[in-house]
């Protein structure tokens, strides 16, 4: 047994063993506290990165491409209906010319039949012809006015069977003058075809252009929140290891002033100080 009086081996082994006992229950207080702090930590994360995803903070700067690209495509119907009636009307035209041509071929005794059927058919097409109060894209075609003009003029034609030369030159003077009208009508279509394909395809391009921009302008944002995203995450991966560093610190230290405790004497053998080394 220890002699009474060895009071200095009693306190240094009394500290060492307290020290140790309080390391060894240290460890199981902090993985508790470590615990709650990462879940409070990550918590924390997921809420800023779901503020940071819910975040639309490009709409503010896309805001004026976005006007523009809506005005440009609600222009875009319009055109390509402007455009379509154009184009068939050019087709319109140009079929009721061979038609009338076909028929003017036809203009001479014993044709009255095959020369009917022509005008009937040049009649039919030019019925097929779709007029507008104004022209969109270009020039006025003259359609609302030389329209019903050209469908009494084709009414009027008599053949009188063409039994006289002056009949066969009225029907043929009466084809010309819708042909030349007819021709003057090809012409401002054409122009008017032209300049709306023009115009659909720079509206395209604008178009195209403008939402480059708006893409440009949210990819770029996207990479800013993924940016973002991930520096949050990297910082709270940085508090989480600056708390499990410190402790862990904490505990080298305490465990080399434990281990430096040790002066003199160990307790003897059956000794009640040895439940505490």
């Amino acid at each position: 047994m220890i002699p009474i009086g060895s009071a200095s081996v009693q306190n240094f082994n009394f500290a060492q063993s307290f020290a140790r006992l309080a390391q060894a229950a240290a460890r199981p207080a902090f993985e508790l506290r470590f615990n709650s702090a990462q879940n409070a930590v990550l918590d924390r994360l997921d809420k800023q990165i779901e503020e940071l995803q819910s975040a639309d903070r490009f709409l503010g700067q896309t805001a004026t491409l976005r006007v523009k690209l809506s005005q440009l495509e609600s222009r875009l119907p319009e055109i390509e209906a402007y455009r379509t009636t154009v184009t068939g009307n050019r087709t319109t035209v140009i079929d009721t010319l061979n038609a009338l041509a076909d028929a003017r071929d036809l203009t001479a005794p014993g044709t009255s039949a095959e020369f009917d059927a022509k005008l009937a058919e040049a009649q039919t097409l030019v019925e097929k012809l779709q007029t507008q109060p104004f022209a969109l894209i270009g020039v006025d075609d003259g359609l609302l006015q030389t329209k019903p003009q050209l469908e009494a003029d084709l009414a009027a034609i008599v053949t009188n069977g063409f039994a006289t030369a002056a009949d066969i030159q009225a029907v043929q003077d009466a084809i010309d003058a819708a042909s030349e009208t007819l021709n003057a009508t090809l012409s401002v279509l054409e122009i008017n075809d032209d300049d709306a394909f023009n115009t659909l395809t720079a509206l395209e391009r604008q178009k195209a252009e403008v939402q480059r921009q708006i893409d440009t302008i949210e990819t770029g944002e996207r990479q800013k929140r993924l940016d973002e995203v991930n520096e949050l995450r990297e910082q709270a991966s940085r508090t989480l290891t600056i708390i499990s560093l410190g402790f862990e610190g904490s505990q080298n230290l305490g465990q080399y002033l434990s281990d430096n405790l040790r002066i003199g004497q160990d307790p003897e053998p059956g000794s009640v100080l040895n439940l505490f080394v």
